[in-house]
């Protein structure tokens, strides 16, 4: 018999209700293989939800592999064997586990396809996916149509600019002015999608063969992955935990290239200071170096006032500034864009002669749109104060649950915080063990070029995703599952159980693909 029940009161969206009430109910055996699922409107009629509601959520449950779409007849429940798929999900986490990646948030980048998770998963901490339902998509209907059917419909009819929309490149510039205080020209800027698409055609302008890339330890993996796979050398650049940035460490490897994240600091959360950002232009200076400057979540910053981007005290033309729009509007638009150096700029245009720019036109028309009508502020503001409201939640509830069990490494910046256990234990046993108890948060093996550094072992606890009402309980569960028998060991219910889920990758008889989260976002 098919019982569902929704409840409209809850922040849960109505879509995540149903489709765990269905998952739940065909892991149990409630709706037998071969079974229908209830007619689109029939159910929705019944529950008194929207059928695009329902539809979606069959939609999903067809990719996770729970049922298939049958032409005549709807949906029909697959035939599973959930017992081989538990087992399974154990030994592969335990492979993985010793490997050194469970709880990276690599996945896509690996080859994995992150389905779902090994255990049923209620509070995640993830630190790149915006809070659902945060992408303005009214504001960004109109806007795509006015673009289609406005002034400057005709764009749509060419190729375009190989740098990328001029209107949306001046709107860039103006913003940068703003936000910054780094005054340039539009014509320094190029679009591009994504920030690792943007580092793989500017490394097109060096040598493997001979330009060294220093890269901050720790730092952003998702970024140097794209150094090494195009053969760059990378050396250290080491950050302590303090947020004390390694200058004199360049004069030994001196490179060519510079990476570094000033704004936040990934994953210490620490801010570049002024001192630092001055002393590491003169370095580039001198050496005839270029820095590449990540100014992702710049505008987080938390009790304190911004400190001036690079860019903006550039006066040697060594600073190549890429910026985003992933952290404030959707990371799923993949539009990022650089600030190129004049001589960096006619490298580029002799370099990238007659090629296309990769990001579709009416995506960068509407991103113009947003910006000259002021929506970006409205975002960047409202994000802000959501954001700031849910780092001090996290930092309060760890500092009341955590007590003397675990260090938080502060900074006052970005979307995440690093988090260890006094207990010095492994982060794949912490990461482990808070998948056991219905929580998720996340490695950081992979930032580190080395593994002795005193906070190799920390975890990475984000709170971009979740709700300000579950960040309490989701680290009373944390602190649970670390310090004490995981509650799923003792009871079956209660307020902060995981809610039930039997996440389902297309597992019929091919183990392929291992399903673990992919956090990055570039």
């Amino acid at each position: 018999m098919f019982i569902i029940t929704i409840d409209k009161s809850s922040a849960v969206t109505l879509q995540r209700q149903l489709l765990d009430a269905c998952r739940k109910e065909i892991a149990t055996g409630a709706i037998p293989a071969g079974s229908k699922l209830p007619a689109l409107r029939k159910l929705a009629d019944e529950l008194g939800i929207s059928r695009n509601t329902v539809e979606a959520a069959y939609r999903q449950l067809v990719q996770e592999g729970y049922v298939r779409s049958k032409p005549g007849s709807g949906y029909v429940v697959e035939e599973l064997d959930i017992d081989e798929m538990l087992a399974a999900w154990g030994k592969d986490l335990h492979e993985h586990a010793e490997s050194g990646t469970q709880g990276d948030t690599t996945g896509a980048a690996d080859g994995l396809e992150p389905l779902c998770a090994p255990y049923p998963i209620r509070y995640d901490f993830a630190y790149g996916d915006l809070a659902e339902g945060s992408f303005p998509s009214d504001i960004w209907r109109r806007l795509t149509t006015e673009a289609l059917f406005g002034e400057n419909a005709q764009a749509a009819d060419t190729y375009g600019p190989e740098q990328g929309d001029a209107c949306l490149r001046e709107a860039i510039a103006r913003r940068l002015v703003s936000a910054l205080g780094a005054p340039c020209r539009a014509e320094r800027i190029v679009v591009q999608p994504g920030t690792q698409a943007s580092l793989a055609k500017l490394l097109g302008l060096f040598d493997a063969a001979s330009d060294a890339v220093a890269f901050e330890n720790p730092g952003f993996y998702g970024a140097r992955i794209v150094f090494e796979r195009l053969g760059f050398e990378t050396v250290a650049l080491p950050v302590d935990e303090q947020g004390n940035w390694d200058i004199a460490s360049l004069e030994k490897s001196r490179p060519r290239l510079i990476f570094v994240t000033p704004s936040s600091q990934f994953p210490t959360g620490k801010t570049m200071p002024l001192s630092t950002r001055q002393q590491l232009i003169r370095w580039a200076t001198r050496n005839d170096a270029y820095i590449i400057e990540d100014g992702y979540c710049h505008e987080f910053r938390y009790n304190a006032m911004p400190l001036p981007a690079l860019l903006s005290i550039d006066a040697s033309g060594r600073v190549v500034h890429m910026g985003t729009f992933s952290k404030v509007l959707s990371p799923a638009i993949r539009m990022s864009y650089l600030v190129l150096p004049p001589k960096l700029l006619a490298a580029w245009r002799t370099r990238y002669e007659g090629f296309r720019n990769e990001v579709p036109w009416i995506t960068q028309a509407a991103m113009s749109l947003l910006i000259e009508q002021g929506h970006w502020d409205r975002l960047v503001k409202r994000a802000q104060t959501r954001n700031k409201r849910k780092h001090a939640a996290l930092v309060g509830a760890l500092e009341k649950h955590g007590s003397n069990r675990v260090e938080v490494m502060h900074g006052n910046a970005g979307l995440h915080l690093l988090v260890r256990t006094r207990d010095d234990r492994g982060q794949e046993a912490l990461v482990e063990a808070a998948a056991q108890e219905g929580v998720r948060v996340y490695g950081t093996r992979r930032s580190w070029m080395t593994q002795e550094a005193p906070w190799s072992d920390a975890v990475l606890i984000g709170f971009s995703r979740i709700t300000e009402d579950d960040i309490e309980a989701g680290v009373r569960a944390l602190m649970r599952a670390w310090f004490e028998k995981p509650a799923s060991q003792e009871r079956q219910g209660g307020n902060d159980a995981p809610a039930p889920c039997a996440p389902i990758a297309r597992f019929n008889r091919a183990r392929g693909a291992t399903a673990y989260p992919a956090g990055l976002l570039f």
